[in-house]
């Protein structure tokens, strides 16, 4: 692995930590099933995804529209109408396709889409072809996250807004950046807080919620000879944060030990009460030292 790669990786299970650690924080204090908890933070990347796909569409909708504008001016125009309604429904027709059900970004499924119209018409201008599509593939994204609103319980004025949108023939660029800033509350408050989970490594999370509270009976016994005081005494934020990093230490291999208590140190400082870094630190670095020497024994 490249010395990139590696810090990517590193970055992005350190994002995977900070949504475990308020996830788990979250399962402390109100009790929900920590299945839909997860369900929940992932939910929340789905969204953003979504959004950010649209928004990367969009951004382009300008040169679009302008091309579609000058097919119209050098073709008759009831010509013009029916070849781009014919274009419009060969689009809509490729976007019932599997693939474009999937999870394919923007210009991935963009580039699919456009190999199958031409396919169709294959006597149509490619670059009008293009336009077209990029016109279909943010109303993809926008009836995608209209779906999640609708889901997820948007208000009625945001979620009638963005009903709007798909209903307008072809999608205008000079109220494109009106409608991303609605667009971007909506989400925002369907979010319960904008975690931006898109930054994590969502697998890693996922090892993470499904591992602790699997072994929290382990952990406890393990870390219980160095709190100093009974584990219910612990604020949950601290206990969160020795449950990730003690799964860690006895788990992940691959990871140094020294990394673990740094990171663990670092998401201390920022969530947990003033000085709570030095017992975490020292919690930790016994529970290392046992967990070292248990690892030496056995080999």
């Amino acid at each position: 692995m490249s010395r990139g790669s590696e810090r990517a990786t590193h970055r992005a299970r350190s994002w995977a930590r900070r949504y475990a650690l308020q996830a788990l924080y979250q399962w402390q204090s109100t009790g929900q099933d920590v299945g839909l908890i997860e369900e929940q933070f992932v939910d929340d990347a789905e969204l953003h995804r979504l959004f950010d796909q649209w928004l990367h569409t969009v951004s382009g909708l300008a040169d679009a529209a302008q091309l579609v504008a000058c097919f119209r001016e050098s073709v008759a125009a009831e010509r013009a109408e029916y070849l781009l309604r014919q274009l419009r429904a060969a689009t809509e027709r490729a976007a019932q396709a599997p693939f474009a059900r999937g999870e394919l970004g923007s210009d991935a499924l963009q580039a699919l889409l456009q190999r199958e119209v031409m396919a169709q018409a294959a006597s149509s201008d490619p670059a009008l072809v293009a336009a077209v599509v990029r016109e279909a593939v943010g109303k993809h994204f926008l009836r995608r996250l209209v779906r999640e609103f609708e889901s997820r319980g948007a208000m009625q004025g945001d979620l009638a807004y963005a009903q709007r949108l798909l209903q307008v023939d072809g999608l205008n660029p000079a109220s494109a950046p009106a409608d991303s800033e609605r667009l971007q509350a909506t989400v925002d408050e369907v979010v319960i807080a904008d975690r931006a989970m898109l930054k994590a490594d969502a697998d890693y999370f996922r090892e993470l919620m499904h591992q602790v509270p699997a072994r929290l009976d382990a952990f406890s016994e393990l870390l219980r000879p160095f709190l100093g005081r009974p584990l219910e005494q612990i604020d949950p934020i601290e206990k969160a944060i020795l449950w990730i990093a003690t799964y860690e230490l006895s788990a992940r291999a691959d990871m140094p030990y020294r990394v673990i208590i740094n990171e663990a140190i670092e998401l201390a400082k920022r969530f947990g009460a003033e000085q709570s870094h030095r017992f975490v630190n020292g919690a930790l670095d016994r529970v290392a030292r046992v967990l070292r020497q248990q690892q030496a024994g056995e080999g």
